[in-house]
C-alpha cells in the first residue's frame, strides 16, 4: 500500500518484510562442503549489502542555506529508500522442499535426515555474528567440524 506524506509530497510504499530466496546446496556434496557453506555466506552477505543500500537510498538531501549548500539528515517519513521492517533467511534447517524433495539443502543448519541430528553450518555462525553486530571480515578462515 502506498501513501503520500503531507510533509514530503512524494509517494512512499509502506513497510515490507523480505525473505531471502535461499541458496541451494546439492545433498550429494561432501560433509565438509555442506557444513562450510562459504557460497551461502557470500550470497547472504551480498543480498544484505544490496538491501542496506536500497534502504539508505536518498536518506540524505541537500538544502540551500543562505551561505552554502549542506547535507542534512531526512526524517524516516520522508526518505525515498526502501522501508524494510523485517528480513527472514531461508531456511533455518535443511528440510523437505516441494520442488526438490531432499536433493537440495537450503538450511543454515545441517540435518542428517536418517538420524535427525543437526549441526550449524558456517552460514549459521556468520549470520549469528551479523545479528549481534559483529563485522565479520574473514569468515572463510573458520571451518566447521563434522557432526
Amino acid at each position: 500500500m502506498g501513501i503520500i506524506h503531507p510533509k514530503c509530497s512524494s509517494f512512499m510504499i509502506t513497510g515490507c518484510v523480505l525473505n531471502f530466496v535461499g541458496y541451494a546446496q546439492h545433498s550429494n556434496s561432501s560433509m565438509t562442503e555442506l557444513l562450510n557453506d562459504i557460497d551461502r555466506v557470500d550470497a547472504i552477505r551480498q543480498y544484505l549489502t544490496y538491501l542496506n543500500n536500497a534502504m539508505r537510498l536518498n536518506s540524505y538531501a541537500s538544502i540551500e542555506d543562505s551561505a552554502n549548500t549542506q547535507n542534512i539528515f531526512v526524517p524516516v517519513w520522508c526518505r525515498k529508500g526502501a522501508d524494510v521492517r523485517g528480513y527472514f533467511v531461508w531456511s533455518l534447517i535443511d528440510n523437505f522442499e516441494w520442488l526438490y524433495g531432499y536433493t537440495k539443502r537450503f538450511g543454515l543448519h545441517y540435518v542428517d535426515f536418517n538420524t535427525q541430528k543437526r549441526a550449524p553450518k558456517l552460514s549459521a555462525r556468520w549470520y549469528q555474528q551479523f545479528l549481534h553486530g559483529v563485522e565479520v571480515l574473514h569468515e572463510h578462515d573458520e571451518q566447521v567440524d563434522t557432526i
